[in-house]
């Protein structure tokens, strides 16, 4: 079977599972030739699902004209035109039900806010990547604007980054193919960009394009004139596939066999495409609805609204009437408050853990610019505004006394924290923090090496001495070159979080601010493949070389306790990450 997507060319029906990489300024063909693509591989009835933040991709359901309906009875869930409505909550229920049902789907997000989008998307990628390991069979995932989606300044949207890095590197071993679309190439991450071929670049005139295109070029060892791209025509593509198909070509895609809701309106053009047949989607409708009540349901406002009403109704009540009241409505009030304060809970436990990183960041930044202000004679007031009251509070002023006193400025200690002692007070410093803080996750005790890197510090005089400050108020046990324990003293300083289980375990693990990038690939791709796998099939799964800062990164996992064996074997996530034993 082959698709053919223009005079000169002609693909193979394993294109469903290739990474495309559709780059090309505004108006220069790159959605067109996408849809041709799609056209084809829906043609050959293989599975395709669009992801839309535009909402122009409902133009499948209609002939070129716009006024009648195409070949294709493709749903199309939310935006405008959508069959159904598509809820932010449902990302999990719609990648279920495509796997499951093997089905084609336009998912129009363009009515989502950005917080929304990203919901949704986050728990579709996921939801559709893990289901798919054991529902294995072709289908082709098109992901318009992606540079949303996978974009190369991920803070505070890695978890969304994640899951569609998952999906474009490792989804082709479950049969997950790839086309992502941008005018903005630059924008999308390199890892995820890198990954695409065959590559298809129509107009690019901008130098950062362009450079972003030769990242892709060194990548994979091609080499052709750059300047060529500022200078196709609309319509006009280099197609490049140096792996799969050996193929270098300058071409056009053929004619689209459905209406063309991307293109640009003219002067006097009038496109009003016809009103849409909806698709009988009852049961997934259905399912939608359960959704959206469920989420209701769990909602901390709504759960406050009805705590609200139902003492709005016992304070209208007699005395008399209240104390006589059923007691199952007392029953039902208790479960509601109990209900919404678990979930503030949950929610304050879980911004605690993510607010941790930040706070060490710009604890190090503050006292970094009062070294820096004290070294050059600058003044070094204390910076507040931004910082948590954890990070900074009201730290006081501390006048140097040395002779040259008159021509230096003040500068801040770092606030810190009291914690009682039975014999007195015991002051405790970010350092000896941090430790307690490591040691908690370990009543069993942690190695000091483990305890350094998890901790953030190196094994120096300074750490060496909060691990005595801490042993002389009782509040550890242990020898530095053995095992460390934290005592039930210890962890009466503070609320520390236990670590999680589960695939929360996992989440914890894979955004510790102690692991780069390269420790959180290699541990999505052991979890990921809870075989194991040897130092090549690591490298290959993770796009890095078996290079030295890799066999680091190795080690400071293996130190860490999350992964198990050595370099020259088979190496896994350790059993608590993959579920074992728990």
């Amino acid at each position: 079977m082959k698709l053919k997507l223009g005079p000169t060319l002609s693909l193979p029906a394993d294109a469903v599972t290739q990474t495309f990489g559709f780059f090309g300024r505004k108006g220069s063909g790159k959605t067109y030739a996408a849809g041709v693509l799609v056209e084809q591989l829906l043609g050959a009835e293989l599975p395709v699902v669009v992801i839309d933040p535009v909402g122009n991709w409902y133009g499948l359901r209609f002939a070129p004209m716009g006024k009648s309906a195409s070949q294709f009875k493709i749903p199309i869930l939310g935006g405008e035109r959508g069959d159904i409505a598509l809820q932010a909550t449902a990302g999990q229920l719609v990648a279920k039900t495509i796997v499951d049902t093997g089905t084609s789907a336009v998912l129009d997000v363009s009515l989502f806010h950005k917080a929304e989008r990203k919901r949704f998307m986050a728990d579709f990628a996921e939801e559709l990547f893990h289901r798919k390991k054991t529902n294995r069979g072709p289908m082709h995932l098109v992901i318009e604007e992606a540079q949303l989606f996978a974009p190369q300044m991920a803070k505070g949207e890695e978890r969304l980054l994640g899951a569609i890095e998952d999906v474009v590197r490792l989804g082709r071993n479950y049969g997950i193919g790839v086309s992502m679309l941008s005018q903005r190439p630059q924008s999308i991450n390199t890892e995820v960009r890198n990954q695409c071929e065959p590559l298809v670049i129509f107009q690019l005139v901008a130098k950062h394009e362009r450079d972003a295109v030769k990242g892709w070029m060194q990548h994979m060892g091609v080499d052709a004139d750059l300047e060529e791209l500022s200078r196709l025509k609309t319509g006009e593509c280099f197609f490049w596939s140096p792996a799969w198909l050996e193929k270098f070509e300058r071409l056009r895609f053929g004619t689209k066999s459905t209406y063309d809701a991307s293109s640009t309106p003219t002067v006097g053009s009038v496109r009003a495409p016809g009103k849409l047949n909806r698709l009988n989607l009852s049961t997934l409708e259905s399912a939608m609805v359960l959704v959206v009540e469920e989420a209701k349901a769990n909602d901390p406002k709504e759960l406050k609204r009805q705590i609200a009403e139902l003492q709005k109704q016992l304070a209208a009540k007699p005395k008399a009437a209240v104390a006589a009241a059923p007691a199952k409505d007392q029953a039902a009030s208790d479960r509601a408050v109990a209900a919404y304060r678990a979930q503030v809970e949950r929610e304050l436990a879980a911004e605690r853990r993510a607010n941790q990183s930040l706070i060490k960041a710009l604890r190090q930044r503050l006292a970094k610019v009062a070294e820096l202000a004290s070294t050059n004679g600058l003044p070094a007031e204390p910076v507040q505004a931004e910082l948590p009251k954890a990070a900074v509070s009201n730290a006081p002023i501390y006048k140097d006394k040395s002779p040259d006193n008159g021509h230096r400025a003040a500068t801040p200690k770092p606030a810190r924290k009291e914690t009682p002692r039975a014999d007195g007070d015991v002051h405790l410093g970010k350092c000896e923090l941090a430790i307690l803080r490591v040691l908690s996750q370990f009543p069993d005790g942690c190695q000091v090496d483990k305890l350094t890197l998890l901790a953030g510090y190196r094994f120096s005089g300074g750490f060496r001495n909060s691990l005595g400050t801490l042993r002389s108020a009782g509040l550890i046990e242990g020898e530095n070159t053995g095992t460390l324990r934290i005592t039930d003293s210890g962890m009466a300083v503070d609320e520390f979080d236990p670590l999680p289980s589960g695939e929360a375990l996992a989440e914890y693990w894979l955004s510790h601010p102690s692991f780069g990038k390269c420790e959180r690939a290699i541990l999505r791709a052991l979890i990921d493949h809870p075989e194991g796998l040897d130092a090549h099939a690591l490298c290959s799964a993770t796009g890095y070389e078996f290079s030295g800062g890799f066999r680091n990164s190795l080690g400071s996992l293996r130190k860490a306790g999350v992964i198990t064996g050595k370099n020259t074997e088979t190496m896994k996530a350790s059993d608590e990450l993959l579920g074992v034993g728990v």
